[in-house]
């Protein structure tokens, strides 16, 4: 086992088990966890801008993506049409305040897309977790669990099989066999994590399965994008082995909110 790996495993035998326990406990705690979580990778996005020449506002952005956190944790998405026109007045307001030169409509965009991205999309676990189902909080468990499982399995298949790799613009390492396993893996974590909550029926763990396979690596394809873009390897050296937040938690930025989609409509909330 190699020394990247050995801090990979020790980190995520602390985080994993904080989140899983702020998860089922939910309230305020997964609050606390999932606004700390926001406001660090809205920080480490802007990371990326500054090196594309672009300076959003740093407390500005953090301070909304925090904020948009408490205020979907509080309301769900009622009024959420106040929320984006706060969002976007008060980012203007910064842009008319700051003292040093820069590019106004460059950084307007640059922290609103960060309010949206990490602020908008990371509070989806909140709303997923908040839903009136019974089932609410194994659910939201299994879901974690799924995307990392579905991270770990197109980790480990596409170092041992990997041949097939045509995502070089984007993440050179990424193959389709190592895609393959990561969509079987979570429709499989799906499909445990419902032995135990008995409350799926199987096309709902088809889905979600899916839905958690499939839209998890899209997020982790966008971040690698950004990434790329960007000329960095990782968004930040936060935790030991993983990078940063958004390294670590990019793929739920994805399948939490197709997730939340998907139960609304099937449940009818």
């Amino acid at each position: 086992m190699d020394a990247n790996l050995i801090r990979r495993v020790g980190a995520a035998s602390v985080f994993v088990p904080a989140l899983a326990a702020a998860v089922w406990w939910g309230g305020v705690p997964l609050l606390v966890c999932t606004a700390s979580i926001i406001g660090v990778g809205v920080w480490e996005l802007f990371r990326l801008y500054q090196q594309k020449g672009a300076h959003p506002f740093l407390w500005p952005g953090v301070l909304m993506g925090v904020g948009a956190c408490a205020w979907l944790y509080g309301l769900g998405l009622r009024h959420v049409e106040c929320l984006f026109m706060l969002c976007t007045v008060g980012t203007l307001i910064a842009a008319l305040i700051r003292r040093r030169e820069g590019a106004p409509l460059l950084d307007v965009g640059a922290t609103l897309f960060g309010v949206l991205y990490v602020g908008l999309l990371g509070s989806a676990l909140l709303l997923v977790r908040n839903l009136p189902l019974p089932f609410a909080a194994p659910l939201t468990l299994t879901v974690l669990a799924g995307v990392w499982i579905t991270d770990t399995a197109a980790y480990f298949t596409g170092r041992a099989l990997g041949r097939t790799r045509p995502f070089a613009r984007v993440s050179p390492k990424k193959s389709v066999e190592g895609c393959v396993a990561g969509v079987f893996g979570g429709i499989g974590t799906v499909w445990v994590g419902n032995l135990s909550m008995k409350a799926l029926f199987w096309p709902d763990v088809l889905a979600l399965g899916l839905i958690v396979g499939v839209g998890g690596q899209i997020g982790d394809f966008a971040e690698s994008l950004l990434k790329r873009d960007s000329g960095v390897k990782d968004s930040s050296a936060i935790i030991p082995g993983h990078g940063g937040v958004l390294d670590r938690f990019d793929s739920l930025l994805f399948a939490f909110p197709l997730v939340y989609t998907y139960l609304v409509f099937r449940y009818g909330i």
